[in-house]
């Protein structure tokens, strides 16, 4: 090997006798190289070896936003606490951005995955129904029948003037048309709104767990379809303290959904 490399320096590295070698003055310069390139390549190696036996450094993901706030927010609260080190880079939006581009970890994905090369682990699955505050019913009644909502007010997502919702009782999907009286493009807002009795609206079912207790279920019969939640990634050859926090991500997830 020492020979093809010095024929392709067309350079003597050595001279050679028959009773010792030693190094010409091109192959101590060359050899003072090679020793600094490989003591460098060892000291990453020891530093990326290290870096990756303790849950410390950057985490950045993606996530929906009203997702993210209701369920994730304090997920990432509790594992800051346990691994302090861990610093979190948090980005909010309901487009399914490109991870590698991003410089993303991973993402927060609900609904039906596209066929992909990106790898998913399960995290449970949302589902929401109609919900008003108990003040609210008071005052107007508590709608019995689909058609009870007309006279109601309906607060929805904007441009949302029509539901598709599973009857549990007719096992079909049921349409219902209204005219909101309010709409927001924040279920939080929407949230909101109903706690302070503006009117009925659908809202994630975790809701109602949340120590909201002054909700109340309207026409429990009427949810929504199921949609599953993912946490995506590119690799299954990921940083220790990305591992850590995706693993621990997952078991709350799967504890609060459906």
């Amino acid at each position: 090997r020492i020979s093809s490399l010095e024929q392709e320096l067309k350079i003597r590295l050595f001279h050679r006798t028959t009773r010792i070698v030693t190094l010409t003055t091109e192959g101590k310069v060359y050899f003072e190289k090679a020793s600094k390139i490989l003591e460098q390549t060892a000291i990453a190696y020891e530093e990326l070896r290290s870096l990756n036996t303790e849950i410390a450094g950057p985490v950045k993901f993606s996530a929906p936003p009203d997702f993210a706030v209701m369920y994730i927010a304090p997920i990432v609260a509790e594992f800051n606490v346990l691994h302090p080190r861990v610093a979190f880079d948090i980005h909010l939006s309901s487009d399914r951005v490109d991870l590698f581009s991003g410089g993303y970890d991973f993402a927060v994905r609900i609904g039906k995955l596209p066929d992909s090369s990106l790898i998913s682990k399960p995290a449970g699955a949302v589902q929401s129904q109609l919900y008003a505050s108990s003040r609210y019913l008071e005052l107007n009644g508590v709608p019995e029948k689909t058609e009870d909502l007309i006279r109601h007010k309906i607060l929805s997502f904007t441009g949302v003037k029509q539901l598709s919702l599973w009857n549990s009782t007719t096992q079909e999907i049921e349409k219902i048309e209204f005219n909101p009286v309010m709409t927001s493009n924040n279920m939080t807002m929407l949230q909101a709104l109903v706690e302070k009795n503006a009117g009925i609206a659908l809202l994630p079912k975790m809701c109602a767990n949340q120590g909201l207790r002054s909700l109340s279920a309207v026409l429990p019969y009427l949810q929504t379809p199921v949609a599953e939640v993912n946490i995506v990634t590119e690799s299954r050859l990921l940083p220790l303290r990305v591992t850590a926090f995706v693993e621990f991500l997952q078991k709350r997830l799967l504890e609060m959904l459906v």
